[in-house]
């Protein structure tokens, strides 16, 4: 819950500085709120004045403590006091909103990575409260608004000359940039101006990095126009007012507006993986006919230099047609898919729950978690990750003044005797408290842990099904209107998330795979160990092959490039084919770059030709040196200046039976694969991570107690179990092995379920939520859950007793 839109507009022109009110204005919009008495003026004389700050502390609670960054903090530097030069540092102290602007960061909603004045009231002075200020803040923000009024002009939104130099100039760099990446790479390679469409689709490493290489550039390059352009906007602009407080829109969205649009990415096909990248010059060597065949320039591959105010030419608006469409086409299909999505996880968790003794069982009774999120605490409850604010039960408590504190000896002698953090010792010593007052602050701090735990009897299950899935639908719905931005390409992501909860194959698997520190310093021996990796098979090495019916051979056409590139040689593709066909009576010979395998064994089978197919088809799936099911290689640079290799494609068994290769830190994201090669824990932990970074990469703010469920759900019986139903519409994982007949028929194919049910005589016992309601019951959840038992025989005696 939260202030949206122009209420975040309306409450920071309300509390910046220089926003003041007579008496008759302060009194009109206090009246709003139900308030008949004004606070002291801040400015006495010559006119009594009102500043909004004073305005909002009227509906604060009189003890409220609460600090944080506004959401127009971008330099930290910045806002790390109440002096902050832009009111960036928010500081409410005995409920009096001191210092820093109302924005999206301290009342919005879906705050990322902070808690808002909401959050706090609702976890410190309970629901009805935090609702009664948000009620109060929203017809306050909603009368000043109607008083002052918000208009945004076009004047706003057009450059000037300097500002438009400036990003031609960007463009420019930007331009010589990628020529010179795309020189450098042709010169190693080799310009090709016609590819077969064989080639186009399967492309190479080196053109697939390229590629990545300068869509990041072009980002970058983005990002520096949009710095331009908020420096040359003009800060009391309504439009850069709305998208700095994260009222409507962004920075972003202003310099697509103002300046330029940028790289437009699309979606696209090599071989069977989806990937996002610039348009694929597929008609033809180009991306459009409007272009030249073999164009390299920026605008000939979905660069759009103009903005929206300067109008976009004709090839921009075919570029950014194309994403527009993507987006468009994501926004009505992902958001069913993504739907159809949380339905089956909620279906799967609906009837998970905390029992009396703090476990998270399903309705069998069977066990998931000893502990929810494995510390038992309620996530609602939490501030900043953690279930006590020691700074400010710390500064509540101990009082300033000049007093004679506890040493730091006694103080660490209570904090380690109540088992709490050891860093409260060292914030009640700065504060310079006394035993007794450090005393009450443990008891304070225990209290608070006690009441952050979760709730017996809490349906944990479904809360976490909607905590996941619900931020993913609207993820889904806001790159409608940032289309062709790569950072906003969420639907890979929906579709990732898909794979791991329902456990299927992984579409792009892939590896980190470190090295030891005598392999791990070097780039040139990184990408000598890579080679060794990349798994080259005979057909790789090839132009074409002919085979000859009448001769009974096969002719291989060698790729020079192909084998420059693998650091095959001649002779080591010749004794690795004489080893292939050492059961055949036949030769191998090299005639410059055609190897010619006569294979006369074949003449005298029944159909030889059949017997030459079928040889020649198990020599081209020869693997001559690498990992099976590895492809692709490349070094990167970590943060440590540590080179690791990544791969695409992934086999955890062999790799980390190299010599070369750290076994201890080497990670694949083929959940399926870890748990066959390192159990159940490992595909456990594999899970948790994955959707804790898909969901961390997409700017999704989800506990990672919600996360761990669905993890544990999955691994709780010994082995992974998908949420999902099989292909044929039999329920399969937990719809088979973990749900009630009932249940499963309350979610799809009923007359599978109870064919099969009736075949079986399955019992349902009436204790799930589904089961209750479709049995004209009181589902047991949450206080449905609670039984009232009358043991009559006591009673009987009791009586007797009287009597």
């Amino acid at each position: 819950m939260g202030a949206r839109q122009d209420m975040i507009t309306a409450l920071y022109l309300l509390t910046k500085k220089g926003a003041v009110f007579d008496r008759e204005e302060a009194s009109r919009l206090l009246a709003t709120v139900g308030i008949t008495e004004l606070p002291e003026p801040a400015i006495q004389s010559p006119v009594e004045l009102w500043t909004g700050k004073q305005l909002i502390s009227t509906l604060l609670p009189p003890d409220l403590e609460y600090e944080t960054t506004a959401k127009l903090c971008k330099e930290k530097e910045l806002c790390q006091s109440p002096e902050s030069p832009i009111e960036g540092y928010v500081l409410v102290i005995n409920g009096k909103l001191l210092a820093g602007v109302l924005d999206e960061g301290s009342v919005g909603t879906l705050v990322k990575g902070k808690q808002t004045i909401i959050d706090v009231l609702i976890r410190d002075y309970g629901e009805e409260r935090a609702a009664e200020f948000l009620n109060k803040l929203l017809r306050l923000a909603a009368k000043s608004i109607l008083l002052h009024g918000v208009t945004v002009t076009l004047n706003e939104l057009i450059l000037p000359p300097e500002a438009r130099e400036e990003l031609e100039k960007l463009f420019k760099k930007a331009a010589e940039e990628v020529d010179r990446k795309v020189a450098e790479f042709e010169k190693t390679r080799g310009a090709k101006r016609y590819m077969t469409k064989e080639e186009l689709l399967r492309a190479t490493l080196e053109e697939q990095m390229l590629e990545f290489d300068i869509v990041r550039s072009l980002d970058a390059l983005r990002t520096q126009a949009t710095e331009v352009i908020a420096k040359y906007v003009k800060p009391e602009s309504h439009a850069m007012i709305m998208a700095k407080t994260g009222a409507r829109g962004s920075i972003a969205n202003l310099a697509q507006v103002m300046g330029l649009v940028g790289q437009q990415t699309v979606k696209s096909r090599v071989g069977f993986v989806l990937t996002s990248g610039r348009p694929k010059k597929g008609f033809r060597e180009r991306a459009l006919s409007y272009f030249k065949r073999g164009d390299l320039r920026l605008e000939a591959r979905g660069f759009v230099k103009n903005g929206y105010m300067v109008g976009l030419n004709p090839a921009e608006f075919v570029f950014h047609a194309m994403t527009s469409r993507e987006s468009l086409v994501d926004k009505g299909r992902r958001t069913e898919d993504s739907g159809y999505f949380y339905r089956r996880v909620a279906n799967s968790l609906k009837d998970i729950y905390v029992e009396y003794d703090e476990t998270v069982r399903d309705s069998l009774g069977r066990i998931i978690q000893f502990a929810f999120g494995g510390d038992g605490m309620d996530p609602v409850k939490l501030f900043k990750g953690e279930p006590v604010n020691l700074k400010r039960v710390v500064r509540e408590i101990v009082k300033p003044g000049k007093k004679r504190g506890a040493s730091k000896k006694k103080l660490e002698e209570i904090v380690k005797k109540a088992e709490l953090p050891s860093h409260l010792a060292d914030l009640l010593y700065e504060a310079n408290a006394s035993e007794k007052e450090a005393r009450e602050v443990v008891r304070e701090v225990k209290r608070r842990l006690e009441e952050a735990r979760v709730e017996v009897l809490t349906p944990i299950g479904i809360i976490s099904a909607q905590s996941i899935a619900e931020p993913a639908t609207q993820m889904v719905l806001r790159t409608f209107h940032a289309p062709g931005v790569l950072a906003m390409d969420v639907t890979h992501g929906v579709e990732r998330f898909k794979e791991l909860v329902f456990y299927v194959s992984t579409s792009t698997p892939t590896m980190t795979i470190y090295l030891k520190p005598e392999y791990a310093k070097s780039k040139e021996k990184a990408e000598e160990m890579a080679k060794r990796l990349r798994e080259v098979r005979v057909k790789d090495l090839l132009k074409e092959y002919r085979i000859d019916n009448l001769a009974f051979s096969l002719e291989l056409v060698l790729d020079r490039e192909k084998m420059r590139d693998s650091g095959i040689d001649d002779e080591e593709l010749v004794n690795f084919l004489k080893k292939a066909v050492k059961g055949i009576k036949g030769s191998v010979e090299l005639e410059g770059d055609v190897i010619r395998i006569s294979m006369i064994e074949a003449a005298g089978r029944e159909k030889p030709y059949l017997t030459l197919r079928q040889w020649t088809q198990r020599i081209m799936e020869k693997r001559i040196r690498g990992i099976g099911g590895i492809d692709r290689v490349w070094v990167e640079a970590t943060e440590e200046g540590e080179f690791v290799i990544k791969t695409r494609g992934s086999n955890l068994k062999e790799v980390v039976k190299l010599d070369f290769v750290d076994p201890t830190r080497t990670i694949t994201n083929d959940c399926k694969e870890i748990y066959e090669v390192l159990g159940v824990e490992a595909a456990r932990a594999c899970i948790l991570n994955e959707l804790s970074r898909i969901l961390s990469e997409q700017g999704l703010e989800v506990d990672r107690r919600y996360v761990s469920l669905v993890a544990d759900a999955m691994t709780y019986t010994g082995k992974p179990t998908p949420l999902s139903l099989q292909a044929s519409g039999v329920p399969s994982g937990f719809f088979s092995e973990m749900k009630t007949p009932l249940s499963k028929m309350a979610y799809e194919w009923v007359y599978h379920v109870v064919l099969n049910t009736a075949r079986r005589g399955e019992d349902n016992p009436i204790k799930g939520p589904l089961d209750a309601l479709i049995m004209g019951q009181t589902p047991p959840v949450g206080t449905g859950r609670v039984e009232v038992r009358w043991d009559w025989r006591k009673t009987e005696e009791l009586l007797k007793e009287v009597t």
